[in-house]
């Protein structure tokens, strides 16, 4: 009969202990270990196949169009390219974005061929009150010009012309003379970019 409050109190005194180190590991927070790098999702978009960059380092090649991720981004400002593996003339884009710790971080690319501004256009020479002779025409004068070709000399009025490319854009002289060298005129047309323009030259 006396072994039993013993026994009882050892019992109880086990099972506080048991519940005390089942509290105590449901109460303990252990926080994150901190961070300063993010992760970033590239978007590409395009029809071709391109290289990757991220401040000026490779990090995907020969990618089609899709979503690339890279991990363990240093937070901060950080450049991402896109370049088609033809060169960058045949479709470029970049973007700079913050980079924000321990979140997902998305920047947007649409590569799109780089088409130069055209510097030059077209010239067509129309000789209006000759249709029967050849006209020599010159970017400039005679002497120091640039010959650039004869008209048609066709026997049609307003047919006797030519069309010359790769005039430089802006006001330009033009000197036609008669292949006898008796009738001659300037004329001072604006050429524009990617265009053609048309002069009437009446000569006579």
């Amino acid at each position: 009969m006396k072994k039993t409050p013993v026994r009882k109190s050892l019992l109880l005194t086990l099972i506080v202990l048991l519940f005390s180190v089942l509290l105590t590991g449901c109460i303990e927070i252990v926080p994150p270990p901190p961070t300063d790098t993010g992760t970033v999702k590239i978007e590409v978009t395009g029809n071709y196949v391109y290289d990757i960059y991220m401040d000026g380092d490779i990090e995907f090649e020969d990618k089609i169009p899709g979503t690339y991720t890279l991990y363990n981004v240093p937070e901060g400002n950080h450049e991402f390219k896109a370049v088609d593996v033809m060169g960058a003339s045949f479709g470029e884009d970049k973007d700079t974005i913050y980079v924000n710790a321990g979140q997902i971080n998305y920047v947007y690319l649409s590569p799109a061929s780089i088409t130069p501004e055209p510097t030059t256009g077209s010239l067509k020479v129309v000789i209006m009150d000759d249709p029967g002779w050849e006209y020599e025409v010159y970017l400039g004068n005679q002497d120091t010009g640039e010959y650039l070709g004869n008209t048609s000399g066709s026997s049609i009025v307003g047919q006797n012309s030519a069309t010359f490319t790769d005039i430089p854009a802006g006001i330009q002289t033009i000197f036609v003379i008669s292949e006898d060298g008796l009738h001659s005129k300037y004329r001072f047309p604006n050429i524009i970019a990617g265009e053609t323009v048309t002069i009437n030259v009446y000569v006579q």
